[in-house]
């Protein structure tokens, strides 16, 4: 201890080594606010001067606030003076807020005042829990305080981290529901006193699942990262965005609902550029959900219940859409949960059926193989179209039996055709990417080959490029198991997803499916053709085979000729059908004199012959 008798406080030896000892910094305070009296650790804590009789030189506001003056003597804080902190304040009568004084409020000699306050330190500024008590003379005067302090800011820190991440996400930095819930009810009375108005939108990133599941959680995690970061370049600046869960946001818009629409027109096309993700291009888009305050809901529950529903019925539009809720939609979410329930029972009522699509080989004009699609006829719904119930089926894990079904109906019915005396011909089936996150594909397709009877190099699985990038080495080794059998592989859709090349060298698959969007018009848009021909000399080179899907007239086959398309499919060449009706078919087919009079292969030769006039 420095000099520890100063003055009217002399201190015995053994009080002095107390003192010392103690680990939290400790001073004795003055009436007039100089230091008398410090420990070690508040000298090694603060860095206190002493002058040549011991005593401190600084008062305690100058050097442990870096107050000129007094603490209790600012209305205002002055030019540079400690920022406001998380401490204990008092209210003056003028109604200024300072730091507790404990020298101002002089605590009673049965009492000890305790207090949080920042302080300035030899490392900066820390906050410190203060423990005061009064210090008497003998005659019972007042002449000071004995102050303890101890250093609770790493504790402050954490108590703000878990008070932070309760109100808010721990990946994206968002508000959560419960903040949500209160920025809520705040703008609500708000609107209430203005008589306006409010609107939440419900934002779902589309096919976020099998994004997640083919390239992996980091993967995902960074697509979030940089969604979030689109939804604050447009939001407003009085918006409140918030992450519900996955891939769910709710955007809260305070300034009224008259511009709900175009907000959400604005965050829906900044979500549509695409997104470049650990070296993989990934195209996504949302559906958005509307509703407002107070017509669709006068609560924060049934707002975000009706923006819910809209958001399902933008998916259910075809997604990358916005809705509005109104009343009816309430009708088609129960629709939504009877036709899942449905669809669970439609396998065991027989319900489900396969169509039959042809393909040709476009160099000699043979059929050489068919395309198995899924077709649901339910008693209670009508022809169910694919594009409502597959989706459905691969969000409710239902795609799993389904598609087991599937692969075992179609190598049941290659077989079926083979021993009526018909050539050998591909069938082609498709599989989810959800099958191979939820189930043993390459042990399923073993089985149904073995309990048919069909020859491995006479089945083609179709996959997705999701399934190929996905970032799990169970898939990896499925599909090496899947080839290992001698089955077929074909990646479909190619060029319309993730359209990395690093998975065709990995996989080799046999064939590219070229998609009907960039078919529709290569005709007529040379960016098409370009992508078609570009395609095909691609996998000419990787010596895969090409089928172009969505054909429907000679001018489109005739150009997939000239650039080199071993096959193709579509309606110029038969629609997919029943396997009675498409039985029909591989029979005159199997006539040569029958396949000569083919129609397509006649539009083909029209449309050749026109293109060289």
């Amino acid at each position: 201890m420095n000099t520890p008798a100063t003055g009217a406080f002399a201190v015995d030896a053994c009080l002095a080594a107390v003192v010392e000892a103690i680990a939290d910094p400790l001073l004795v305070i003055g009436t007039d606010y100089r230091i008398l009296l410090s420990n070690r650790a508040a000298r090694e804590v603060y860095g206190l001067v002493f002058d040549a009789d011991g005593r401190a030189g600084q008062p305690c506001h100058l050097a442990i606030h870096g107050r000129p003056a007094p603490c209790h003597t600012y209305r205002t804080p002055p030019p540079g003076a400690l920022p406001p902190g998380p401490e204990m304040l008092v209210q003056l009568p003028a109604g200024d807020l300072l730091p507790v004084c404990p020298l101002i409020l002089r605590p009673d000699a049965n009492a000890c005042l305790r207090s949080t306050q920042r302080q300035r330190t030899r490392a900066g500024e820390r906050l410190f829990e203060i423990s005061a008590g009064p210090l008497r003379l003998a005659d019972g005067s007042f002449a000071g305080i004995v102050e303890v302090a101890r250093d609770v800011t790493t504790r402050a820190q954490a108590e703000g981290m878990i008070e932070y991440f309760a109100y808010h996400d721990q990946l994206t930095g968002l508000p959560n529901r419960l903040l949500l819930q209160e920025r809520f009810a705040q703008a609500r009375r708000r609107a209430e006193l203005k008589g306006g108005g409010l609107a939440m939108l419900f934002i779902d990133i589309d096919r976020f699942k099998t994004i997640n599941d083919t390239l992996g959680h980091a993967a995902g995690d960074a697509l979030l990262r940089e969604v979030v970061g689109r939804l604050r370049e447009h939001a407003g600046e009085s918006d409140t965005i918030c992450r519900l869960g996955a891939d769910e946001f709710l955007v809260l818009l305070a300034d009224g609902a008259a511009g709900a629409g175009e907000s959400a027109r604005r965050l829906l096309r900044s979500l549509d550029a695409p997104f470049s993700i650990e070296g993989h291009v990934l195209h996504s888009s949302a559906s958005i959900g509307v509703s407002l305050y107070p017509d669709d809901g006068d609560d924060f529950a049934g707002l975000l219940k009706a923006a819910d529903i809209a958001m399902y019925s933008a998916k259910a539009a075809g997604r990358n859409a916005i809705r509005f809720f109104d009343a009816g939609m309430s009708a088609g979410s129960a629709e939504r949960l009877r036709m899942q329930q449905l669809l669970r029972e439609a396998l065991a009522r027989k319900e489900l059926h396969l169509h039959y699509q042809p393909q040709f080989d476009l160099a000699d004009t043979r059929l050489v193989g068919v395309e198995a699609l899924l077709r649901w006829q339910s008693p209670e719904l009508g022809a169910v179209p694919p594009d409502r119930f597959i989706p459905l089926a691969e969000d409710s894990g239902l795609i799993v039996p389904i598609g087991r079904w599937v692969l075992t109906e179609a190598c049941r019915q290659a077989v079926a055709w083979q021993e009526e005396g018909l050539p050998p011909l591909v069938m082609a089936v498709n599989l989810s990417a959800i099958q191979f996150a939820r189930s043993d594909v390459a042990g399923s397709v073993a089985e149904v080959l073995a309990e048919t009877g069909l020859a491995p190099a006479l089945l083609e699985l179709e996959l997705t490029e999701s399934v190929l990038l996905q970032d799990d080495a169970s898939v990896g080794a499925a599909i090496c198991k899947i080839k290992a059998l001698g089955v077929r592989l074909a990646i479909d859709d190619f060029g319309t997803g993730y359209s990395s090349l690093s998975y065709l060298k990995r996989f080799a698959a046999h064939r590219l499916k070229i998609d009907r969007s960039f078919v529709r018009d290569m005709v007529s848009d040379l960016e098409d053709a370009t992508l078609v021909r570009a395609i095909i000399q691609m996998a000419n080179a990787l010596n895969m085979s090409t089928i172009a899907e969505g054909v429907e007239d000679g001018a489109q086959a005739a150009m997939l000729v000239r650039e080199g398309c071993a096959s193709a499919q579509g309606y110029l060449f038969g629609r997919p059908a029943p396997a009675a009706e498409t039985g029909a078919l591989l029979r005159r087919h199997a006539s040569p004199a029958l396949a000569q009079r083919s129609l397509p292969l006649l539009f083909i030769g029209q449309a050749e012959q026109a293109a060289s006039d």
